[in-house]
């Protein structure tokens, strides 16, 4: 059973009208009970002369729209024509009400259903932010651990196999190796910074001795050193150089080292390449005079040139101009002296060839033969050949008379003949 209610116009006022409508869905069919007037009621707003006026309050209620004009008592209504009593249609309302409720019912359904969803979604997103958050603190730790076990061991090396031998978890692990990747990275950066400081260093001021820097770390410390050697290495190389090179020309043209500094050199290495790459430079240069000289003396002396003195083509410098000329009297004096006991030698030698019976030889002066020197030595040598000759003939006639002197007083005549044949035998 469905109650209804109408509204019916008479005369001032509007009639609630009840009615009970009975429904059997089974036949289909609808019965309406007698209506009832409960009440009569006049709804706000005063009439005009016609006793009509416009609705607007609480239009609806009394089955009016708002600002529908209507009139009261037999007026007119808003179209001019007589005032009529809406009809009153039970199926129609019926219908309209149990449409509102079956929406009223899928709206709150719709509505329980996205609460209950969206209490899912919260919920998801509760346990995926503690998800988050639980992981974000497992990724940290394991960053900051990774971090500072590679800046503590710089040298040792990743092994994320240990980490899964102690069940971290991967986000521990993304975490340590992204930390200790990120140490590796800083410690790199901060080596070649220090180590580009320390070279520097030694660089711009190749004089200045070594200062550590102070409250660093030993990472820090080291590459600071390597920079640093790095570039005294540089400048030693450099220093030595340019000292040598200074040097190769000093030593043949100064009498003396010069003590000033090219810009750029470590004063001391510089003074130490210096010194001995002069001593070696002068010395050379001096070598090469000195046998130049003697070979040239040995020349005029070998020559008997008594006319002028070869000069020297090393000697540029005024040092080596007079290193030759010392050292080109010294030889001449040397090599006169040393040809003169030579000569006195070779005709020793043809003393003994001729006292020897020996033939004449030159074997003893026969480098000389290309030089003029060379006949007054082979002078020398047959003088003393011919001394020798004599010397064994005058030697051979006293054995002579000696024996012929023995023989005579021994042996009488047949000691005279004994002796001719002895003498033909070693003649």
């Amino acid at each position: 059973m469905i109650a209804k209610k109408g509204l019916i116009m008479i005369g001032g006022c509007t009639l609630v009208v009840s009615a009970i409508t009975a429904i059997s869905f089974e036949q289909e069919e609808q019965k309406v009970n007698a209506p009832m007037i409960t009440a009569c009621q006049a709804h706000p707003g005063r009439t005009d002369g016609s006793g009509c006026h416009t609705c607007r309050t609480n239009c609806e209620k009394w089955g009016l729209s708002y600002g529908e004009y209507h009139c009261h008592n037999g007026g007119g209504s808003s179209s001019g024509s007589q005032a009529t009593t809406p009809a009153y249609d039970a199926q129609a309302e019926q219908a309209r009400i149990a449409e509102q409720q079956r929406l009223a019912e899928e709206a709150r359904i719709a509505e329980q259903k996205r609460q209950e969803e969206e209490a899912k979604h919260q919920e998801e997103l509760r346990l995926a932010e503690e998800k988050r958050i639980q992981e974000q603190k497992e990724y940290d730790q394991g960053y900051q651990e990774g971090f500072d076990y590679k800046w503590k061991n710089i040298h040792d090396d990743l092994s994320i196999e240990q980490l899964k031998e102690d069940q971290k978890s991967a986000k521990y692990q993304e975490g340590y190796e992204k930390g200790f990747a990120e140490a590796q990275k800083q410690l790199n950066e901060e080596k070649e910074k220090a180590y580009q400081l320390g070279y520097d260093q030694k660089k711009n001021d190749p004089n200045l001795s070594f200062q550590e820097p102070a409250d660093q770390s030993e990472n820090y410390k080291k590459a600071f050193r390597s920079g640093y050697d790095t570039a005294e290495k540089e400048l030693t190389a450099f220093t030595q150089k340019v000292a040598k090179e200074h040097a190769s020309h000093d030593g043949i043209h100064l009498d003396h080292l010069d003590e000033n500094f090219p810009d750029g050199v470590i004063h001391a290495t510089y003074t130490q390449a210096y010194q001995t790459a002069y001593q070696e430079a002068e010395a050379d240069y001096f070598e090469k005079i000195a046998n130049e000289a003697r070979q040239n003396a040995q020349e005029k002396v070998w020559n008997q040139d008594q006319q002028s003195d070869p000069q020297s083509k090393q000697a540029i410098s005024e040092k080596g101009k007079a290193k030759y000329q010392t050292q080109f009297a010294a030889s001449v004096q040397e090599i006169e002296k040393n040809l003169k006991a030579e000569k006195a030698s070779i005709q020793e030698q043809g003393y003994q060839d001729g006292l020897e019976g020996k033939e004449k030889e030159d074997t003893t002066f026969s480098k000389y033969k290309k030089y003029k020197i060379y006949n007054d030595l082979q002078s020398a040598y047959l003088q003393g050949y011919r001394k020798g000759e004599e010397k064994k003939q005058e030697e051979d006639n006293m054995f002579f008379a000696g024996t012929l002197s023995v023989l005579l007083t021994t042996i009488g005549g047949g000691g005279l003949i004994a002796y001719k044949k002895h003498k033909q035998k070693t003649m």
